[in-house]
């Protein structure tokens, strides 16, 4: 196999040290606490659509990155969209049947209102 550089001189370590950042990033893009795309993680057919779905786990791995950066080093510029907190989001919870009907009834249209004449 044939390589740019010899072996450990400073222009293959030069060369060599960009990998230690692309690792980095496939950990990332990986990681179950972070990204958490696996092998068998998502399931689709086609091309497209896993091109899309790999495109969007990049873009999120970029801005997990990079509010990392902004944190540990304070450089870039603060009023950045992608610096600014994600809103709180407490995932989803069981309801009671009590609970639904309630959510139903405070939602369902009232006699008259929002009901549209046929």
């Amino acid at each position: 196999m044939h390589q740019k550089h010899y072996w450990a001189t400073p222009a293959w370590r030069k060369d060599f040290n960009r990998r230690t950042y692309v690792e980095g990033w496939f950990g990332v893009l990986k990681s179950a606490t972070a990204t958490g795309l696996n092998r068998g993680s998502h399931q689709f057919n086609g091309l497209a659509t896993s091109t899309l779905i790999m495109a969007a786990a990049a873009a999120v791995t970029n801005m997990r990155l990079l509010r990392t950066w902004h944190t540990e080093t304070g450089l870039g510029d603060e009023t950045h969209p992608l610096l600014k907190p994600d809103e709180l989001f407490h995932g989803f919870g069981q309801i009671t049947a009590a609970q639904a009907t309630a959510i139903d009834e405070q939602h369902s249209p009232t006699s008259g209102e929002n009901t549209q004449a046929a």
